[in-house]
């Protein structure tokens, strides 16, 4: 509970994350190179090139001890023993060089460590002499150049060595055997610790690498040379078509490491630019991120606070998928929220005003009924009662289709009502007797699925024809015109038009307005249009102003839903 208490209140930042991501797989990767590095160190161009370096070695002092020889020879004035096995010398007379050499490999994969040398046979007096001149040189070598060299009489005899190995034999190996029969080969073989060295851990065993090997000598642990394998060049001495002996040259190749040194500069460049390159990628990508998460988490705290249209703005080049996906939900959610805002303000202001108008003929009819009651007849109190019965009629329904929206609350979706167009007409024509009404629907009982209920419906056209008597007076003549609309079929076409003196054209993207009004020292408040305008807009449906032929005339279009 501690630590996960401690995880949820102290969350890292998207770009501490992405900073230790990026340095997790630049570990990783640095791990991977290693081991590939350690692998190479055994083999392939490591190995490649300590083998031609040894060619090229053998090759000269095969060459020079030849030379010495043949020379030996003359001085004493005798010739070289036929004790070799003949073997015709390869073309040229100049010494072989790395690229010359002709090593060939006895066996690709890596054998285990020599044989110790066995008892050798007794020396030729000539092959002695030389073999001294040659120990001493080969002795004094092996600090700088790292390479342990014997010489060999025919018979595989030491005769000349970097070590202490002079009169032992080492033709119990198989490569001396074939350098012996007159072909150069080379063979790589794993390293025998030293005598008193017991070998504690080799990870050729676990990774089949060469790298290290960690050595106990008189109780301490030591470090060994650190590749653990030594590759081998063993090249004949061919004097006068015979193989009079053989020179073999060892050493361990260079490891990653050793090379590394090397090349510090080099690498360390590299590892500079890499690790400045990861860096820069980091944080480049977790600027990224978090700009755009930070920008989604402002524009939620000023929409908080009460700002609008934050979310209308498009985000700048989102920089995935899945954050061009989080914006538009968020956008979606707060213009939906907006949305619900607006369309519950715009229903308010226009339940109020459409109450106005029932309120107002309930409220003279009973001024009158209560001042006059005595001198109106029964007939003329049937007709007050009866007007106060049905304004208050229509105060009830615009009531419970305001109780309907509230708790239903559905405005993602279109709602659904079905609208009797001929009851509607009726229902108009009870209010407004003058109002000329031609209804083009079809058959006498029509009822269409509209987005708008039919007492808001009823009460969006009451309002354009109250306007129109209003504006024009008592000599203008209204007319009303119900029909399927005739560029769509799927809409239905209402148009409300009078033979008064029409909108001004400076005022005609301005009606729709809220507080707008071409009248500004009347009381009303100028919402009606506006408000006719957001519930058609709620319903799916247009209100716009369209030219006739005198006067103003509104058009309405609704959707007609299908039938479900």
């Amino acid at each position: 509970m501690g630590l996960r208490r401690f995880l949820s209140q102290h969350r890292p930042s998207l770009r501490v994350l992405l900073l230790g991501s990026f340095f997790f797989l630049f570990g990783i990767t640095v791990i991977g190179i290693s081991i590939g590095a350690y692998k190479i160190t055994a083999s392939q161009f490591l190995v490649k090139q300590t083998k031609d370096n040894l060619c090229a070695q053998t090759t000269l002092l095969a060459h020079f001890f030849s030379y010495d020889l043949a020379r030996e020879a003359d001085s004493r004035g005798i010739e070289l023993p036929k004790i070799g096995v003949e073997k015709q010398a390869p073309s040229g007379a100049e010494p072989s060089t790395s690229l010359g050499c002709r090593a060939e490999s006895i066996n690709p994969a890596p054998l285990p460590p020599a044989p110790d040398p066995g008892p050798g046979n007794r020396v030729d007096p000539i092959f002695q002499t030389v073999g001294e001149v040659f120990s001493a040189t080969l002795k004094k070598s092996v600090s700088s150049t790292l390479t342990g060299i014997r010489i060999l009489d025919p018979y595989g005899t030491v005769l000349a060595s970097s070590n202490e190995e002079v009169g032992l034999s080492l033709a119990n190996r198989q490569e001396v055997q074939a350098a012996l029969k007159g072909t150069a080969v080379w063979n790589l073989r794993e390293k025998k610790p030293e005598p008193g060295q017991e070998k504690l851990i080799h990870w050729w065993n676990f990774f089949d690498l060469s790298n290290l090997q960690l050595l106990f000598h008189e109780g301490s642990i030591l470090i060994s040379r650190p590749a653990n394998a030594r590759v081998y060049v063993n090249t004949p001495i061919i004097v006068d078509n015979q193989v009079l002996g053989v020179v073999v040259a060892s050493r361990s190749p260079l490891t990653m490491f050793q090379v590394a040194r090397r090349y510090l500069d080099i690498f360390l460049l590299v590892a500079v630019l890499v690790v400045g390159l990861s860096v820069f990628l980091s944080i480049f990508m977790a600027r990224r991120l978090s700009n755009t998460v930070n920008t989604i988490v402002d524009r939620a705290k000023r929409y908080k606070q009460g700002e609008r249209g934050e979310f209308k703005t498009p985000l700048q080049r989102p920089l995935s998928r899945e954050h061009h996906q989080l914006l538009l939900s968020v956008t979606e959610m707060a213009n939906e929220l907006e949305k619900r805002e607006e369309h519950a303000q715009y229903l308010a202001s226009h339940t109020v005003h459409e109450l106005s108008n029932p309120l107002t003929s309930i409220q003279g009819a009973i001024e009158i009924l209560n001042e006059d009651f005595d001198t109106l007849s029964d007939s003329e109190r049937s007709e007050f009662i009866v007007l106060i019965k049905s304004k208050t009629n229509e105060l009830s329904s615009l009531i419970d289709e305001l109780h309907e929206r509230t708790q239903a609350d559905r405005v993602t979706q279109i709602e659904r009502f079905e609208v009797n167009t001929h009851h509607l007409v009726e229902q108009i024509q009870s209010d407004f007797p003058s109002l000329a009404i031609m209804d083009l629907f079809e058959g006498s009982d029509v009822a269409i699925d509209l987005g708008l209920s039919g007492v808001a419906l009823e009460s969006i056209i009451k309002s354009l024809i109250d306007n129109a008597y209003k504006h024009g007076g008592d000599s203008v003549s209204v007319g009303l015109q119900i029909t399927k609309a005739r560029t769509s079929p799927d809409f239905l076409e209402i148009r409300v038009s009078d033979t008064g003196s029409g909108v001004d054209k400076k005022y005609r993207d301005s009606i729709f307005e809220p507080l707008f009004s071409t009248k500004p020292t009347r009381a009303i408040s100028g919402l009606g249009l506006a408000n006719v305008r957001k519930l058609m807009e709620f319903a799916g449906g247009t209100i716009e102003l369209v030219d006739g032929d005198s006067g103003a005339t509104f058009q309405l279009l609704l959707p007609i839903l299908e039938t479900s």
